[in-house]
């Protein structure tokens, strides 16, 4: 569980750096980003709904923390959340390769 929670937060911040293929300006998508973070560290159950879909599906900090915790320590409730795991950790590195690699082909130096 520790590889797939590594490989999420890999996965999320290889997304982040691929985007500045594109953007001039990436200083803008780092702040919220860095926030999320800050709200990983605490249980996702303090949360209200839509924090708590954000840190799972969308920027899904959840999965490389909080649901192996609770499975654990015991909590059935998210034993599901367990399982998928593995799962969210291979498509969200698969989704970051695929950005990675697009980038790369869009990619055009400056100079000479």
């Amino acid at each position: 569980m520790a590889v797939c929670g590594a490989l999420i937060y890999l996965s999320v911040f290889l997304i982040l750096t691929a985007v500045s293929f594109w953007f001039e300006d990436r200083v803008g998508i780092v702040p919220p980003v860095f926030n999320m973070l800050t709200f990983a560290r605490y249980p996702l159950t303090i949360y209200n709904v839509f924090i708590q879909f954000m840190l799972s599906w969308i920027i899904p900090f959840g999965f490389a923390s909080f649901y192996p915790t609770t499975h654990f320590l015991g909590r059935q409730s998210f034993a599901a959340y367990f399982h998928l795991v593995p799962v969210v950790a291979v498509v969200f590195f698969s989704l970051a390769v695929l950005v990675w690699n697009k980038g790369v082909e869009n990619y055009s130096s400056t100079g000479s």
